[in-house]
């Protein structure tokens, strides 16, 4: 039985309307998004041997700053920044002088015109009202010819894991997902599967040297849950399973259901379907048959500025 990690992550998180921004995803399981090997790929295919100056816009608590990191040249100055203040702070003591952190909004970055070779960003653009105006704001300050890389998500796309649903269960479920992303766009806080469409958008502004790629790492779940990764994505499964949080906590999701344009009642019944899924999620983990491919599709969108 998983004692240990039951103990080490179930505290009860507030209501995502008292968190900071994103705090209920910004977990240790981050660190393990990117494969190392990857990480080398995407240097070599983005040139960033040449790059001398980077800026990332919502840098949360640093986990895509640590993995560019790892990749940079030794010498590059890196800049990050959050509309968050306690995220600017936990930052700047994770990286020291390495990497300069301030805060500020991504649309309207405290920085001249032309100021840095690579601007880049993670899961930020999904969550921004206008994500053309974030994009033309990134490439104001980047120089001409700077690389622009995005790494952003299509939340959309559905996997499964060894918890069974019925064919109306997972119908219900999509739906609850679907109409969510559309209440979540209709509201102006973003679009959870803005990945699906960068390229699109990317070319439409005129940006050139278009590359599009997926990342390749899979977060496999399987027991004995061995090594730092699993159990880290395994503690973040079972602390939502133990707080009912499906997608969002209670009261967002169904904001996000009601202005997507479904119904009360409706939201009501998928999140019976949505809490019983929950359930049976925590009794295989507990009981260690849980188990999942841990697929996802998280889309590395990049081009250089005309």
């Amino acid at each position: 039985m998983l004692r240990g990690l039951t103990a080490m992550k179930t505290e009860t998180h507030p209501s995502p309307f008292g968190e900071k921004h994103s705090e209920h995803f910004f977990t240790d399981a981050r660190d393990f998004w990117w494969n190392e090997d990857f990480l080398h790929l995407m240097a070599k295919r983005w040139g960033i041997d040449t790059v001398h100056s980077v800026l990332e816009i919502g840098c949360g608590v640093g986990h895509w700053t640590s993995a560019l990191l790892r990749v940079l040249p030794k010498d590059a100055a890196v800049t990050a920044v959050d509309r968050e203040p306690e995220w600017v702070k936990k930052s700047q003591e994770r990286f020291g002088s390495r990497v300069k952190c301030l805060q500020s909004t991504a649309e309207k970055l405290p920085f001249p015109d032309h100021s840095f070779d690579m601007v880049t960003c993670q899961t930020l653009l999904i969550h921004v009202a206008d994500p053309n105006r974030v994009i033309q704001e990134m490439l104001r300050v980047l120089k001409p010819n700077g690389l622009l890389a995005v790494a952003e998500p299509s939340n959309i796309a559905q996997t499964h894991d060894s918890v069974e649903t019925t064919p109306d269960e997972a119908t219900a479920l999509f739906r609850l997902n679907m109409i969510c992303e559309r209440g979540k766009i209709a509201l102006g806080e973003g679009n959870s599967s803005l990945g699906d469409l960068l390229p699109g958008i990317f070319s439409s502004i005129g940006i050139g040297n278009i590359q599009v790629y997926t990342g390749d790492k899979a977060a496999a779940l399987y027991p004995p849950y061995a090594g730092a990764g699993q159990k880290e994505a395994l503690a973040d499964r079972l602390r939502d399973a133990e707080t009912g949080y499906y997608m969002f906590g209670l009261e967002q999701t169904r904001k996000y259901f009601l202005a997507g344009g479904g119904s009360a009642d409706e939201f009501d019944r998928i999140w019976n379907i949505a809490q019983h899924n929950l359930a049976k999620v925590k009794t295989e983990i507990v009981n260690e048959r849980f188990h999942s491919a841990g697929g996802s599709v998280m889309y590395l969108v990049s081009g250089r500025k005309q």
